[in-house]
């Protein structure tokens, strides 16, 4: 029965942890996407939006959410590209849009989508 009981300190820690090994978030509070090379699209897409998450967290941003226009210009994407991206993100519930045109990271599949992207890259 204990494992049914949502603990947010160690569940906390365990996204940290997982998530150090995909982002940095810069002083200014600009989430820097690692291995790049080594993700697809919406991977990079969402570890960035991740980062954003984080950014509020450590206070160097008012909201946890990013637009269009942001990601497409902190990972030189297409807008088009990813607006399309986002789409299948929301579907996987990795990604929500929060409010019009601003999206923010889902806990709901998070850390098995984490886990995959982790597996993927040390792998390469």
């Amino acid at each position: 029965m204990e494992k049914l009981i949502f603990n947010e300190k160690d569940e906390f820690k365990k996204l940290v942890d997982k998530s150090a090994l995909l982002i940095k978030i810069k002083n200014n509070g600009e989430p820097v996407v690692l291995h790049r090379d080594k993700l697809i699209d919406s991977e990079k897409i969402s570890c960035y939006i991740l980062g954003k998450y984080f950014s509020k967290e450590l206070e160097f941003v008012d909201e946890p959410t990013a637009t269009i226009n942001e990601i497409s210009r902190a990972l030189n994407m297409d807008k088009k590209k990813v607006s399309a991206r986002l789409s299948n993100l929301m579907d996987q519930e990795i990604v929500e849009r929060s409010s019009r045109g601003k999206y923010k990271i889902s806990f709901i599949m998070l850390e098995n989508y984490l886990d995959e992207i982790i597996n993927k890259i040390k792998t390469y």
